[in-house]
């Protein structure tokens, strides 16, 4: 009975075939380097509660978008390294600079997509293409610089299109350039992640090397016996001590050119949208501060007008000064100002980059008038410095110091200009633009050899040729000294001083074709 009674029991209906609910898909790692911000960011009570407040939410999170570097990017970065310690070792103004920093340029330029990262790289390459053609200290320093902060800069930029200067894109600037410490993790990255088949590749290949010992050996010590070039590159140096020197700096020099690369293919997001709007400055205190400058400077281009009209020489006896000195006292102090004024605007363009309306096209206006007003300083300050040099001749810093008065007082010409068109969106990209060219220029012109010219070719007055400056001037200067050969052992009277090129062309660079410069090697004894 019992089993009758189970049978005419009611069974339950088995539950009909639903469809999954609607979960999240299962978290996946994935390919990017963890990020703590990131990390924070996401944390919280997954049940609908709550984000915990222990830390404050960051302003501006970041992404990386590359875990390791492909095997020809790590190879391209371990070239740039290499070069980079090389050419510390060799002059810096060498081939193996150059290098370096075309493969670093070139690194950055495969993680980027920005038009104005872009030029910079450019800039950065030719600056690198130059270091090998001249010896001048004072152009090694500029073209290495230049290079490096062009590529800093490309990686500041990053993946993302350029936009507007305000305070949102130098926020996002360093957050991205913080990210520069992530370089190791990537490069540890790099080498761990290998599957099967490239583990039996690198097999193959190392085993390959193993069979090329004996032939590299025997073939290779032949032509390192039959020329010393290919004997100093290949075997540039045996000390352990030395050795050791040279991997750690290129570890430190392969860390930092993997973090550029991280910095310019990282995203930065606003975790708040109110983050976005930069903090709005009222524009009259900014107008108030841009006219107190435009009255000052135009009180100050009267005077000069004012004393060049009337008669300079007593006004500058008045006050016991030579032309001379009167030029030399005034032009450093003009450069500050100027460089100072360049900070004043473009602080002015931050505070009121969130101003609209006629306020913020009074402020246009009085930067515009500002700007023109610093190209009258400039153009005092270099009429001043041409009169001590007539007077004293020319050196490379005064040289130089005319040549970046020259270029200030184009920026801040083409910043009016810029300013009364509406066209200040242009303005970072134009100055890149304008320094890259004047960059170019003075390479073009070999400033050493310009000193050289004016100095050996002027009238001598009552200051005398300073033929023993020349003498310490680098390879750029010599063949224009060598041409002048009779004057300058009249002003030397000592012949055996000419003799200088000789030792300078003496000394060894090293590692051959790496430590190779063209105007040392133009050195002719």
């Amino acid at each position: 009975m019992w089993g009758c009674k189970l049978c005419s029991m009611t069974r339950t209906p088995p539950p009909p075939n639903l469809p999954p609910p609607n979960l999240p898909p299962p978290v996946a790692l994935s390919n990017e380097v963890f990020d703590p911000v990131l990390a924070h960011r996401d944390s919280g009570v997954r049940d609908g509660g709550a984000q915990p407040e222990l830390n404050p939410t960051p302003r501006f999170a970041r992404r990386h978008h590359i875990a390791s570097f492909e095997p020809h990017h790590l190879g391209l970065a371990v070239v740039a390294a290499v070069g980079v310690d090389i050419g510390l070792r060799a002059g810096v103004n060498v081939v193996s600079t150059a290098i370096g920093l075309l493969g670093a340029a070139g690194l950055v330029a495969q993680h980027t997509t920005a038009r104005p990262a872009r030029l910079l790289l450019v800039i950065a390459s030719g600056c690198a293409l130059g270091l090998p053609l001249r010896a001048s200290t004072w152009l090694l320093h500029l073209n290495v610089w230049t290079a490096v902060g062009a590529i800093v800069a490309a990686a500041a930029l990053g993946p993302e299109p350029f936009g507007p200067f305000s305070p949102t894109a130098l926020r996002r600037t360093a957050v991205r350039m913080g990210s520069i410490p992530w370089g190791g993790t990537v490069l540890r990255a790099s080498v761990r992640s290998v599957d099967d088949s490239t583990a039996a590749r690198t097999a193959s290949i190392l085993r390959g090397l193993m069979l090329a010992i004996v032939p590299i050996a025997v073939l290779g010590g032949l032509l390192v016996a039959a020329d010393e070039l290919f004997a100093a590159l290949l075997l540039p140096d045996t000390d352990p001590v030395s050795v050791v020197s040279h991997v750690l700096v290129t570890i430190a020099a392969l860390g930092l050119v993997a973090g550029l690369v991280v910095a310019a293919s990282t995203t930065v997001t606003a975790t708040d949208p109110d983050d976005e709007r930069p903090p709005r400055v009222a524009a009259t205190e900014m107008t108030v501060v841009l006219g107190s400058v435009a009255l000052l400077f135009g009180v100050f281009c009267a005077v000069q007008l004012y004393a060049a009209v009337v008669d300079p020489t007593a006004a500058l006896e008045a006050r016991g000064l030579t032309a001379a000195q009167h030029a030399r006292s005034g032009f450093f102090q003009l450069l500050w100002v100027a460089g100072l004024t360049a900070v004043l605007l473009s602080a002015v363009a931050l505070a009121t980059a969130s101003t609209d309306g006629t306020r913020h096209r009074m402020v246009l206006t009085l930067s515009a008038v500002v700007s023109l007003l610093t190209c009258a300083v400039v153009i005092i300050a270099m009429i001043r410095l041409d009169q001590y040099t007539s007077a004293f001749g020319q050196t490379t810093l005064r040289w130089y110091c005319n040549a970046f008065a020259a270029m200030l007082g184009v920026g801040f010409a083409l910043t009016s200009a810029a300013l009364i068109a509406g066209r200040q969106r242009l303005l970072p990209l134009t100055i890149v633009v304008l320094v890259a060219t004047v960059l170019g220029a003075v390479n073009l012109l070999n400033p050493e050899a310009r000193v050289a010219e004016h100095n050996v070719s002027r009238d001598v007055g009552s200051v005398p040729l300073d033929a023993d400056y020349l003498t310490r001037l680098s390879a750029d200067a010599w063949p224009v000294l060598l041409e002048h050969e009779e004057q300058m052992v009249d002003a030397l009277g000592v012949p055996a001083r000419l003799d200088l090129r000789c030792a300078r062309a003496a000394r060894p660079a090293g590692y051959g074709l790496l430590g190779f410069n063209l105007s040392r090697a133009r050195l002719d004894c």
